[in-house]
């Protein structure tokens, strides 16, 4: 049966969670899918990412779905990165159950690389995690070739803890405690956590 409340939710324009100097992080929309769609295709894009190959449509939306799916049963996920200034959506940085463990994730559109945006997202994204959600420790994952990404690890202040598989392919596993966030916050102009409550 058609749920008219429903429907009145999905036409609501989603809401902005961070905010940093460059970038707005809010909730996915379907009005997204066709950009997402743009930026799995690309296959220097995904080559470090899931199953390391493009994504097809429907493939983006089966991944936004399972996003949804997360996001309310757990109140978090992934967040669409929009660029403050041009209005584009650039990319996806959130937080996701990995097991038991929560880990921070993310992922920008090729245009948009070598500027400094996913260590923005990815701070706001801890920030919130702990400041917000109250998480003791988050974790992120990486294949050794994937440089870029291990360097926005260290830069967030995490260190390697391990190592697990995912598509046939070993990760390294890093991680950061709460507490930890807190120094760093101190010491290098890391942000605030935000002071809005949890979606």
């Amino acid at each position: 049966m058609h749920d008219p409340r429903r429907a009145e939710e999905d036409l609501k324009p989603p809401r902005t969670i961070l905010e940093t100097a460059r970038l707005s992080l809010r909730e996915w929309s379907l009005d997204d899918v066709d950009r997402f769609a743009e930026i799995y295709a690309d296959p220097e894009v995904m080559r470090f990412v899931g199953n390391y190959r493009p994504r097809t449509r429907e493939e983006t939306i089966e991944r936004k779905l399972k996003s949804i799916r997360h996001y309310e049963a757990h109140g978090f996920g992934m967040w669409a990165v929009i660029d403050k200034e041009s209005g584009a959506l650039i990319g996806r940085a959130g937080l996701e159950y990995l097991d038991n463990d929560v880990e921070i994730a993310w992922l920008l559109a090729r245009d948009w690389w070598g500027r400094g945006l996913a260590t923005e997202a990815a701070r706001a994204v801890l920030g919130y995690g702990f400041g917000v959600l109250g998480l003791d420790r988050i974790v992120a994952a990486a294949i050794p070739e994937n440089s870029a990404s291990i360097n926005v690890m260290r830069k967030l202040g995490m260190r390697q803890c391990g190592s697990r598989m995912a598509a046939g392919r070993e990760m390294i596993v890093f991680e950061v405690f709460r507490e930890e966030v807190l120094e760093l916050r101190a010491i290098s102009g890391f942000p605030s956590p935000p002071t809005q409550g949890p979606p």
